[in-house]
């Protein structure tokens, strides 16, 4: 094969895989989608649907990542039965959410192995609608969440970190 021929082979090689990684990429971008917009199928929550408790130990390890899910439950070891920082559900940081209604929009890859998912709060007590933000990483286990952004809570995860570390000084 003359070095002409082997340039084209390999730079052939490397259009295939472009395109391939980029269908790849699409897809796993398309699951995050599914993984957040089945989280927030919960929403709203109502008298006639089971009880949705995102931070519960039946549902926290299938939501959000190793990592985040010890900061959860730091947090409630540290408060001792009472509410600790974490006093909200963090998909809504909310109490109720009381009719809310989201529009989950498409997931946009944030790195290797992560996505971030922008969700549209309307409905309920807000005045105009509310952007949160779901950083998702990848796990052997699927995706998982690794941070939400709300306009009231810029990181769920430094709400926990700053609050955790305020709790122990205090002891």
């Amino acid at each position: 094969m003359t070095s002409f021929g082997i340039w084209k082979a390999a730079g052939s090689a490397f259009v295939a895989a472009f395109f391939a990684a980029g269908a790849a990429r699409a897809q796993d971008l398309a699951s995050a989608h599914h993984f957040v917009a089945s989280i927030y199928a919960h929403y709203p929550t109502s008298d006639k649907r089971p009880s949705f408790e995102p931070t519960g130990n039946n549902l926290a390890h299938a939501l959000f990542d190793a990592s985040l899910v010890r900061l959860i439950r730091e947090d409630e070891r540290l408060a001792h039965g009472e509410v600790g920082v974490l006093d909200s559900d963090p998909f809504c940081d909310c109490q109720d959410d009381g009719g809310m209604k989201f529009t989950v929009g498409e997931a946009k890859a944030a790195g290797a192995g992560a996505a971030r998912v922008d969700v549209t709060a309307s409905g309920s007590d807000l005045k105009t609608p509310e952007r949160l933000t779901v950083d998702l990483i990848w796990t052997p286990a699927g995706w998982r969440v690794h941070d939400i952004h709300t306009p009231n809570t810029p990181s769920l995860r430094g709400l926990l970190v700053t609050g955790i570390a305020d709790e122990k000084k205090l002891k």
